[in-house]
């Protein structure tokens, strides 16, 4: 039996999402092809998921997903939302 292809077992655990979390998934891609659009411009890019402090009230906030890249040697962000709870607990 032939071995699957990585895009191939992507394939199949992209089926298994909700529509919301695909919807993520399509943030981040289009993020990333951003980024890659410019490769002269632009460095190496990875998403950084991050809980924001609030020291005032000793709480934080998210997690919330960033894509991190490196553009004219300044490194630069985009908010790409919140983690959906399911997501964040890996459920």
């Amino acid at each position: 039996m032939p071995r699957k292809s990585p895009l191939d077992v992507l394939a199949i655990q992209l089926d298994k999402l909700t529509e919301a979390e695909l919807l993520e998934v399509r943030a981040i891609v289009d993020a990333l092809l951003e980024v890659k659009a410019f490769p002269e411009k632009s460095g190496s890019g990875h998403i950084e998921v991050k809980m924001i402090p609030d020291k005032k009230r000793g709480k934080f906030y998210g997690p919330y997903r960033y894509l991190r890249y490196w553009q004219d040697g300044k490194l630069l962000s985009r908010y790409l939302g919140k983690v959906e709870e399911a997501t964040a607990t890996g459920g």
